[in-house]
């Protein structure tokens, strides 16, 4: 709400804490009872879909976006297995990288070479539905990542490994809020070394610019937004619960984590009710 009150000032809008006397709710968790809102309130507008979360939980995602393959993960969603459902089929996948890479897997050394031939064998362990980077893991070890499934329910897939870079980090100069350090897949402990937005913690080196001169359009655009609906509409082409419903008063934004590869197709990851504090600071 308090995004809400800091930049919705318009005179026409006045903000109430009472969902009852609502005409618009915006809502940071989920809308579940859309039978009851549709029969008691249906002029009320919603900042969400029903069964949205196929589209913003890993898991789903992932199962979602199988559907545009035909069964098997499309050429721009890492192979993402289910820890809680799909162990043996990541055991059996685990192994065959293991075998192409050696006993101990590609050593930190060795790992830049192995990755650019597809025999790296580290596996990045995500929960279903938190963000921030938390009780995220990367690891080589499988029976470190069997271990992941006791604490909260995780996905797990291969790192991005040969990403799209200028001089070896995320952006240009002046660069958006981003990794300080250069990428390499060492160091996996090293916070700002690593893919994430960097604002999350007090103490990290930030450089925000509110500019848009240093952003420039991928040659791979057309194939991101096809990407986009080829998701979105298999998101959308099954009945509830296995797709995500219309409702005539919802409006939604999502947010796309997506990242480029060298000669190869984006990768992406989709959030619900997404941070838009940055977005809001710096183009409002």
């Amino acid at each position: 709400m308090s995004q809400v009150r800091s930049h919705l000032t318009h005179p026409r809008f006045q903000l109430t804490e009472d969902e009852e006397e609502a005409d618009i709710m915006w809502l940071s968790r989920h809308i579940k009872d859309y039978r009851k809102l549709s029969e008691e309130r249906p002029h009320v507008m919603l900042n969400q879909f029903p069964c949205e979360s196929l589209v913003t939980t890993k898991d789903c995602m992932a199962a979602v976006a199988r559907r545009v393959g035909g069964g098997s993960a499309p050429d721009w969603l890492p192979e993402t297995f289910n820890l809680q459902s799909e162990l043996p089929q990541f055991v059996k996948r685990h192994q065959e990288r293991q075998r192409r890479s050696g006993p101990h897997g590609a050593t930190p050394r060795k790992t830049r070479a192995a990755n650019q031939l597809g025999e790296d064998n580290h596996w990045i362990c995500k929960p279903w539905n938190l963000a921030r980077g938390l009780d995220t893991h990367v690891t080589n070890n499988m029976d470190y990542i069997i271990r992941q499934r006791e604490s909260t329910p995780k996905t797990s897939a291969p790192p991005l490994n040969n990403g799209s870079l200028y001089h070896g980090s995320r952006g240009p100069e002046p660069r958006p809020p981003g990794p300080e350090r250069t990428f390499s897949l060492d160091h996996l402990d090293d916070y700002q070394k690593h893919f994430t937005v960097m604002n999350y913690s007090e103490a990290a080196e930030l450089k925000q610019d509110s500019s848009m001169d240093h952003i420039c359009v991928p040659p791979s655009q057309a194939e991101v937004f096809q990407a986009f609906g080829e998701f979105f509409r298999a998101a959308a082409s099954r009945p509830a619960p296995y797709g995500v419903c219309p409702y005539p008063a919802s409006r939604a934004i999502y947010a796309v984590d997506l990242m480029l590869k060298w000669s190869t197709a984006p990768n992406g990851e989709r959030w619900f009710c997404q941070n838009l504090t940055r977005v809001q600071e710096l183009l409002p």
